[in-house]
């Protein structure tokens, strides 16, 4: 699969995926707000400018995420992206309970009838759901 590198630093990475045009934001560790605020809204500055509107959040090897971030995220940057045609997320979920509990959580909180989170457990299977939109 054919991949173009937007942003790399230890704990997040941002790829664009041509083949299923989606962005691939991969998380790694425990992301400090200040990161996570700012890979988030290259995010979307990617999203706006390749005019995409379907991302892949692949938090497999994610912790927690801040509530003020997770907060921050629901009411500030999702109307944000979803205003910029931003549609679908495939998210990929770790074993860890807290991950997938601030996943659900951010989930919920996204209420749009413009928008639509599908959880996996795999790449292949996001790639797939991604890829038949």
């Amino acid at each position: 699969m054919e991949s173009a590198l937007i942003y790399t630093s230890p704990h997040a990475k941002i790829t664009y995926e041509a083949e299923i045009q989606a962005l691939h934001l991969e998380w790694s560790g425990f992301t400090p707000s200040r990161e996570f605020r700012q890979v988030i809204e290259i995010s979307l500055s990617e999203l706006k400018e390749r005019d995409l509107y379907k991302m892949i959040a692949d938090n497999r090897s994610a912790k927690a995420v801040d509530p003020g971030d997770q907060k921050w995220l629901t009411e500030d940057w999702f109307p944000r992206a979803i205003a910029a045609g931003f549609r679908y997320s495939a998210v990929i979920v770790s074993g860890s309970a807290l991950n997938l509990y601030a996943s659900d959580t951010i989930s919920h909180d996204v209420i749009s009838n413009l928008f639509r989170a599908q959880n996996f457990t795999n790449l292949e299977e996001a790639r797939e759901w991604l890829s038949s939109l």
